[in-house]
């Protein structure tokens, strides 16, 4: 939440129509391990967008849209979707409750998603959307999220000044595609067996020399013919295994 720290207070006088504010930063988390002995230092692509009321429906989806085509891209087509419902003890009214939670179904609905409710496993703050990646082992692996917030803006000072000078709080939404960095790129190279994509490897063209004196010549390809766009490397002779 250091970001938010940050930022907070945010007044934002006259609003009419729609409020949309999107605060992002890829801060690092540190995440206590076995009781506090141990400690990790994690990143996630954790952003906030503040919202009124009425723009719920088409934030949530873009979020959505552009989850699906960041997943896409790394390979992953499959995915189990889950929303949160609201748990007993809440934050918020039952009205915006309400919208928020119809808001959420109309957009997985017309994305045309099968999803799993989890009647009352939303947080006492608001709604949620989490999707678990399937690897090529068919393990799921939760990763991307969005969540609905009534309760921070109200806490952190977060607000607007409407067409009638009342000072009113914004929603919040939580928004991460990966979650943290080094999870979703752990199940990543497990998913490819390090055998990756050609726009993500390390290495995109390998010069292969036929005996150990095409060395020199291979470096000097390498070096005078890698394009920028281009990673590109060459094997030593004595890396190759000999024949018995």
């Amino acid at each position: 939440m250091r970001h938010l720290l940050l930022e907070a207070p945010i007044v934002l006088e006259g609003m009419k129509k729609a409020l949309v504010v999107l605060v992002h930063d890829l801060a690092p988390n540190w995440e206590l391990v076995s009781d506090a002995i141990n400690s990790t230092l994690q990143f996630k692509d954790d952003a906030h967008i503040f919202c009124l009321e009425n723009p719920i429906k088409d934030e949530i989806r873009g979020v959505l849209d552009l989850t699906e085509e960041i997943l896409f891209q790394f390979g992953f087509r499959k995915y189990e979707v889950n929303l949160s419902t609201r748990p007993e003890k809440s934050k918020g009214s039952d009205d915006i409750w309400e919208k928020a939670i119809a808001a959420l179904t109309d957009v997985l609905d017309d994305k045309g998603w099968d999803y799993q409710i989890d009647e009352g496993g939303g947080a006492f703050y608001g709604l949620k959307i989490d999707l678990k990646i399937e690897d090529a082992l068919e393990r799921k692996w939760q990763c991307s999220t969005v969540q609905v917030d009534f309760n921070l803006p109200q806490r952190f000072d977060i607000s607007y000044l409407d067409s009638n000078s009342e000072k009113k709080w914004p929603i919040m939404i939580h928004r991460a595609f990966l979650g943290s960095l080094q999870g979703f790129f752990g199940v990543l190279i497990e998913h490819y067996a390090g055998d990756f994509p050609m726009w993500i490897s390390p290495i995109q063209a390998r010069v292969l020399p036929v005996t150990d004196t095409e060395e020199l010549r291979n470096l000097y390809i390498v070096g005078e013919y890698q394009l920028p766009e281009v990673k590109a490397g060459t094997a030593l002779y004595f890396d190759f295994p000999k024949p018995l």
